[in-house]
């Protein structure tokens, strides 16, 4: 039964090969550009692919050829693709006859023919080695075929430099029909080439690849014969191209990369076998674990972890062998090195529990394998006890004084420093003293006078780096020494002063502030009083025109206006009349002695919208109020009376382009009041 399927298996490829031609070619009386867009889209697919696959491999590959193949065969597809798209009919981009897509197929043929060849001419003899190094190789090969990509692009689609290959009714030029011709030739340069090197390659790819070159040459000559670009030789044509694709696919793909990978995995699995037995008998203990979960562990990691003998080990997980303030650490590790974060975790130390309760300080290294072909942690565990155990004592019998991050030093009672840690020779050795000098005199009292004094004596050092110390001085009279022991206080002291900064500074903001504030307390109240007095006035003054122009001057008053007019509606309807002005040219009179929305726009903006209008007289036409006043902004405030505009009052300013908003929000206010007083006082009617 096996042998029948295996027989059986060799005639899928021929078979698929035939069925989905013959499907190709029924597809091409039903509609060519479907046919064509099918055998494109296919050699496409295929050459992205070949790409692909081999720019992702090329650490592995040895082939110069399949390397420098597999480029190319991205800017090749990438040529067709753009042929595919530019097709004559397809519709996808337009703007193009039918003779840019022919130019980009010879330019994807030569590029192809000629890789081909340079792939070829770069594989050597075994011994001698490839005259091309893929690893070495790969970005200039890159970058190479991206320049000729896209000048051929430039030559064709932007400058036109491209000789013509196909004219509308005329058919082929002599160019392409020739180009065919040479592209065949270096094809069968090609199978010359393979043959002469077949030792390099296995015998099914010389096969394969040959009888897709072979295939290739007839695609080419195929299309030296039409006519349109839809001649029954163009279908024919890419019918041995869809062939010679499907061949070069299993040569490239199957024969040339893959079959390869299975021999390294062979390779591969006799490698970890000789590992397997070199890591067994490794004094250290090894353990790999994948997903946390020990897959293998040597006899040395058993013992360290204190496992009785027949204690099943494998399964268990590793982060349970330690104590529990590490597990988080060393999930975080594995994590880390699983996704390919890190490829060898830092060395810590941790602390093994044994199922006794005894712990066990370990040094741990861990690094990502492939184990059994999934990803896995190797880690390598060291028992540190005896080294832990030294550096205890070591530490026990060191002094404190070396380990005082503060100035410690020893005076005797001839002024020889006996003792200064490291910090207290940083901070003398900055005086200029060195070791074996006697401490300078005029940095601390003599000592022969610090030993007749009893208790303890303070004093502060400023070093000339800027450092300042506080020292205490504490004699012992009967030895006949003095300990100084040294505070840095440089950040307090220079805390101290940058809080006497602040707090001037923000006296300093205070006083501005309730500057500020008593200046706008001020305004506001003057601002209240003048809206406080409109209602007395209008009660007080019972002549209506000197009420108007009580409320002119508070109006001009409140916004500092030069000039300014108050304008009441007359009988005839959407004309004001002039009641009250200051600031008025004597020529402007009769211009606004009577006006309505034909003497300035925003009249019928103040009568339709019922609000204020303002802006600069460049931008908002006042009308005759700019030959009237002159200004170069103004404010139009409208005096409302049961939901209508009777009036209005006009600020001119010559000096300003605008207005504070705050300033604008209550001279709105101040018209409210201003119309009801006028109302009150019966100036509205």
């Amino acid at each position: 039964m096996g042998n029948l399927g295996k027989k059986y298996g060799k005639l899928i490829f021929p078979s698929a090969i035939i069925a989905s031609s013959a499907l190709l070619f029924l597809s091409s009386f039903h509609s060519f550009l479907l046919f064509h867009t099918l055998v494109e889209l296919f050699t496409v697919v295929i050459a992205f692919g070949i790409f692909t696959i081999a720019w992702s491999s090329r650490w592995h590959i040895n082939n110069a050829f399949l390397f420098i193949i597999g480029v190319s065969y991205l800017f090749i597809g990438g040529l067709d693709l753009v042929h595919m798209l530019t097709y004559k009919g397809l519709g996808i981009i337009k703007s193009y006859d039918a003779d840019l897509p022919t130019q980009l197929w010879i330019a994807a043929r030569y590029l192809e023919s000629l890789s081909f060849i340079v792939g070829f001419l770069a594989v050597r003899e075994k011994g001698n080695g490839d005259l091309f190094q893929p690893r070495r190789i790969a970005h200039w090969l890159f970058l190479i075929y991206t320049a000729i990509f896209l000048a051929v692009l430039n030559s064709i689609l932007y400058r036109d430099v491209f000789p013509a290959v196909y004219r509308d009714g005329y058919g082929l030029t002599s160019f392409k029909i020739y180009s065919e011709y040479a592209i065949s030739v270096f094809f069968l340069l090609s199978i010359i080439l393979i043959f002469q090197k077949r030792k390099m390659f296995d015998v099914e790819m010389v096969n394969l690849l040959s009888l897709s070159l072979i295939v290739k040459i007839f695609s080419e000559l195929a299309f030296t014969e039409y006519v349109g670009v839809y001649d029954f030789s163009n279908i024919i044509g890419h019918i041995f191209r869809f062939i010679s694709y499907m061949l070069f696919y299993k040569a490239v793909l199957e024969s040339g990369l893959m079959k390869p990978y299975r021999f390294l995995f062979r390779d591969l699995k006799k490698s970890e076998e000789r590992y397997r037995s070199l890591v067994e008998f490794s004094p250290d203990p090894i353990v790999v674990h994948s997903a946390g979960r020990i897959s293998y562990a040597n006899g040395p990691a058993k013992k360290i972890f204190g496992l009785p003998k027949g204690n099943r080990i494998i399964g268990a997980e590793i982060a349970s062998f330690f104590l529990p303030e590490y597990r988080d650490q060393i999930r975080l590790r594995i994590e880390n090195i699983s996704k390919g974060w890190w490829r060898q975790a830092p060395t810590v130390e941790m602390e093994i529990l044994r199922p006794d309760g005894q712990t066990v300080p370990a040094e741990v290294k861990s690094i990502r394998i492939n184990y059994m072909g999934k990803v896995a942690v190797e880690s390598i565990i060291r028992d540190v006890s005896e080294r832990k155990a030294a550096e205890e004592k070591i530490r026990s019998l060191a002094k404190f004084p070396e380990e005082n991050p503060n100035p410690v030093i020893r005076v005797l009672k001839d002024g020889q420093v006996q003792y200064a840690n490291q910090p207290a020779h940083e901070m003398l050795s900055s005086f200029g003293w060195m070791e074996g000098a006697p401490l300078p005199n005029d940095l601390f009292p003599s000592v022969g006078e610090i030993l007749e004094k009893p208790g303890r004596y303070e004093t502060e050092l400023v070093c000339p780096s800027g450092r300042i110390f506080s020292i205490v001085l504490a004699p012992n009279a009967d030895e006949g020494w003095v300990n100084l022991y040294g505070r840095d206080i440089t950040q307090g002291r220079l805390a101290e002063k940058e809080l006497a900064r602040t707090q001037k500074e923000l006296r300093k903001r205070i006083e501005e502030q309730l500057e500020e504030s008593y200046r706008h307390l001020g305004t506001v109240n003057r601002k209240i009083s003048i809206l406080l007095e409109l209602e007395s006035q209008s009660q007080r003054r019972k002549n209506k025109q000197e009420f108007a122009d009580y409320i002119l001057g508070s109006a001009l008053g409140l916004s500092r206006a030069e000039s300014g007019s108050l304008h009441i509606t007359m009988k005839k309807e959407n004309r004001f009349g002039l009641v009250s002005n200051v600031g008025l040219k004597k020529d402007g009179l009769d211009h606004v002695r009577s006006v309505s929305g034909s003497s300035a726009d925003f009249i019928d903006r103040l009568v339709k919208k019922k609000c204020r209008v303002n802006g600069s007289c460049e931008l908002i036409d006042a009308g005759c109020f700019k030959k009237a006043f002159d200004p170069s902004y103004f404010v139009a405030l409208p005096i409302l009376h049961q939901d209508a505009c009777r009036g209005f009052l006009f600020l001119g300013f010559t000096d300003r382009k605008s207005m504070e908003v705050q300033e604008l929000e209550f001279l709105d206010i101040f018209a409210k009041h201003a119309s009801a007083a006028l109302a009150g006082i019966g100036v509205l009617g």
